[in-house]
């Protein structure tokens, strides 16, 4: 059965944009709506939620109000909340919902990576995570993981043990010794080689960490959750068929839809369509001042802001680098480039 999630917030923008932040798990959990704590009230009556994200501003009764009535109430005061604020907050708010008993806090305008994250626990309750690994730093870290996320991940010592559509983190090496089994399962690989070589030897359902940093690694494990959850495309626009079919050979290979475009029109109504399902685009440009104003829509519409936007071109400028660098870009990618350079800037 799957986990219900009340959000509680008066604008219908945010509503839509949280609705689309759990697209990916829309098999774990229901989304409930309430605009404000009366119809939150009578929602929490009719159902058993077990997670909560509220808005601090509501018309009528505040959300910080609202908080204490749920943190008083012995049915619900362990319903885990993240509070959500405005950008005109103040510490004296967090330290007040901290203090009542918040779970978290996120400042409004938030990514879907950060609502996920603060999700995280919630979320990896409903999913089977195997560890199979000699190297015991890795070993440790994942552990140290676990319980900040108040899960458990299980140390398997035979790859025999892992089924299908289960995730697994592993090592480099018995990830080489073993891809022939792993078609289905979706990975996270320990990655302390980081050449060339290495990277193209990546396929399927996968993901890398190459050092033991936290942040990273919940970064790197979301990316893995989203793209093996929902079927994820990359767009590739160029008018160049080579630069598509290359771009295209190497989505296919990491378990990528390629969705290709000649040209920015085009691209653009394919995004605006299929956002929840695009991880990221490839912009391959001939016309500068067409490639700004193409990233200028994108940069408009709140929805588009999470899918990674990556520009191959040859111009090394600093003016237009600089230019560029006003943009939420993920990387500029210079011609001629190789294939372990791809499959690194679309797992990154």
């Amino acid at each position: 059965m799957k986990k219900k999630i009340l959000v509680i917030d008066d604008s219908t923008t945010s509503r839509e944009y949280i609705k689309y932040c759990f697209y990916e798990f829309d098999n774990f959990v229901e989304i409930l709506f309430a605009e404000n704590t009366l119809k939150a009230k009578k929602l929490m009556k009719e159902n058993d939620i077990s997670f909560m994200i509220l808005d601090w501003n509501l018309p009528g009764e505040n959300g910080i109000d609202f908080l204490m009535t749920i943190k008083n109430d012995e049915n619900k005061k362990n319903i885990p909340v993240i509070m959500i604020s405005g950008e005109n907050y103040n510490k004296g708010n967090i330290i007040k919902a901290v203090k009542i008993g918040v779970d978290d806090f996120l400042i409004k305008p938030f990514s879907k990576k950060d609502i996920v994250l603060r999700s995280l626990s919630f979320i990896l309750s409903n999913i089977d995570i195997k560890v199979y690994s000699k190297d015991n730093e890795f070993i440790d870290f994942i552990n140290e993981v676990s319980k900040k996320l108040k899960i458990s991940f299980n140390l398997i010592s035979s790859i025999e043990e892992i089924n299908e559509k289960e995730f697994l983190f592993i090592d480099y090496e018995y990830y080489i010794q073993n891809k022939n089994k792993l078609d289905d399962v979706s990975i996270l690989v320990n990655l302390n080689i980081q050449d060339q070589k290495s990277f193209e030897n990546l396929t399927g359902k996968i993901q890398y960490i190459a050092n033991f940093d936290t942040k990273i690694f919940y970064e790197k494990f979301l990316e893995l959750l989203f793209k093996s959850l929902s079927k994820k495309h990359i767009l590739v626009i160029s008018y160049s068929t080579t630069i598509r079919k290359i771009i295209k050979s190497i989505s296919v290979k990491l378990n990528y839809v390629c969705i290709e475009s000649e040209n920015f029109i085009e691209g653009y109504r394919y995004i605006f369509n299929n956002y929840k399902d695009i991880h990221s685009i490839f912009v391959d440009y001939d016309e500068f001042d067409a490639l700004l104003s193409f990233l200028e829509k994108l940069e408009a519409n709140i929805f588009f802001k999470d899918i990674k936007v990556n520009i191959i071109g040859s111009d090394k400028s600093t003016e237009k680098l600089f230019i560029l660098s006003k943009y939420r870009i993920n990387s500029y990618i210079l011609k001629p480039f190789t294939l372990g350079e791809i499959i690194k800037k679309i797992l990154d």
